[in-house]
């Protein structure tokens, strides 16, 4: 996963408020606020996933999956 802000800025802009569900894109929406300090932008994302957007500067992907499953 790489902090790099790969989305059509102009394109979310002109999304509706509280629309957008995609965790990459929401995590990218929370990327570009950060770097820019655009809070704006940030209401395009839908109330209930806000969450995906905390701290995306150090989010990276972990493997639960046990090494041995249980019989």
């Amino acid at each position: 996963m790489m902090n790099k802000i790969t989305i059509d800025i102009d394109a979310i802009k002109a999304s509706l408020d509280n629309s957008i569900t995609d965790p990459e894109t929401i995590r990218q929406i929370a990327l570009y606020s950060i770097e820019t300090g655009d809070d704006e932008i940030t209401r395009k994302i839908k109330n209930e996933f806000a969450f995906v957007g905390l701290y995306p500067h150090i989010m990276k992907p972990f493997n639960i999956m046990p090494e041995k499953l249980k019989k």
